[in-house]
């Protein structure tokens, strides 16, 4: 009878670890924070997007259409920033918004910050590295 009781301890003190283990895990994948991308054209050949874009937007096929994709932002502050800058460029812009896991929300929102503080020179040079470096795992 010792040994039953000794057993069903063990097994009830293995499973809350690794009950508390997968709820960790759980717990940090599940917040989840949106990101705001900027999408500059849509056209349904790759040369014509190809002329449409400049060399600092990616170009994002989805199997009928090709989207020119120019940034991705994760703030409200960082977002007005980009829609003046494109008014005040005269470019024509859709805004996305897309639910990301914390990690990769985090990535983005440093260069976010970057954004915020930047000229619009300095704006398009952030803008290529977030796109070149996160456009393929948020799209």
């Amino acid at each position: 009878m010792k040994k039953i009781l000794i057993f069903i301890t063990l097994a009830i003190s293995l499973g809350l670890l690794i009950s508390f283990y997968y709820y960790n895990v759980l717990k940090n994948n599940i917040n989840i924070k949106v990101i705001s991308i900027f999408q500059t054209g849509v056209y349904s050949s790759y040369d014509e997007a190809l002329i449409a874009s400049d060399s600092k937007s990616k170009i994002f096929y989805d199997g009928k259409l090709y989207h020119i994709y120019d940034s991705i932002v994760s703030d409200k502050t960082s977002k007005e920033k980009m829609i003046n800058f494109y008014k005040e460029n005269n470019i024509d812009y859709y805004i996305k918004e897309k639910y990301v896991n914390t990690s990769l929300y985090e990535n983005i929102n440093k260069y976010s910050e970057l954004i915020k503080i930047s000229d619009d020179e300095s704006l398009k040079i952030i803008n290529k590295q977030i796109i070149e470096k996160y456009g393929d795992e948020v799209i």
